[in-house]
């Protein structure tokens, strides 16, 4: 029997893992959730080798680390289990990624770049297609005898791109003029702790940008996908994102 959890679920997907291992369930358990949101991103390429879980933005972060590393160490020859992290899922019809950047756009959020370092960040993205390709392979890798399994991946579209850039196409086609404005990460972040404040604790909605969308945005962050080449087999396809918008 395979088991699939999109979403990885927090608490809830450490708890079902224990109710199958309790119940001596012998399945293939497969998570499927983005990277642990960390506080800060080292100025690297993360691999699997070097993330840690030692700081977090928030509750919810948290509890998705803890979920992944009790699943991951549950991982037996008669109860497989391996983890799939994405990074900034995309593809027709999205109404997560698109959707909330539309919304910023509409906003004003995305006309002046908030700069941490002096210069536009870097990331990945994860095409809906490379993830269902790496969720197969990672099935396909699980039900081999001698497959790897207890093990982490990064899948992403294996090209990086710029945090404000790469919705150029998008803004350009809202009717908006891409702006090469700076605005200081300090003033950023101060306007993001009080909106935060505002928003949760007196009107009882989410803020127009939350702290883990600040950080993400003016830091480096990119993913090696080696391990799961190397492993899984995994090829991502490319210029996907492109295509979603044309």
């Amino acid at each position: 029997m395979s088991i699939v959890i999109i979403g990885g679920g927090g608490f809830l997907g450490a708890h079902l893992v224990s109710e199958l291992q309790r119940n001596l369930v012998k399945s293939k358990l497969i998570i499927i959730d983005p990277h642990p949101r960390l506080t800060s991103f080292e100025k690297i390429e993360i691999s699997e080798e070097n993330i840690t879980y030692v700081k977090y933005i928030d509750t919810y972060s948290a509890t998705k680390a803890a979920a992944e590393s009790f699943v991951l160490s549950q991982s037996t020859p008669l109860f497989k289990t391996s983890c799939l992290r994405f990074r900034a899922i995309y593809g027709p019809q999205d109404v997560s990624v698109a959707e909330k950047v539309v919304k910023m756009v509409q906003l004003g959020l995305l006309m002046v770049r908030i700069s941490r370092h002096g210069r536009e960040a870097i990331s990945n993205m994860s095409a809906g297609e490379n993830c269902a390709s790496a969720l197969y392979l990672a099935d396909k890798a699980l039900q081999k005898k001698d497959g790897p399994h207890g093990r982490a991946y990064f899948i992403t579209d294996g090209e990086t791109i710029g945090q404000y850039t790469v919705w150029n196409p998008l803004i350009k086609a809202l009717g908006k003029k891409p702006s090469q404005s700076s605005l200081s990460y300090f003033l950023a972040s101060a306007f993001v702790t009080l909106s935060t404040f505002i928003c949760y604790e007196l009107l009882n909605v989410g803020p127009p940008m939350s702290r883990f969308e600040l950080e993400i945005l003016v830091n480096d962050n990119t993913y090696s996908i080696r391990r799961a080449q190397e492993e899984l087999g995994f090829q991502p396809q490319k210029q996907l994102f492109a295509k979603v918008l044309f």
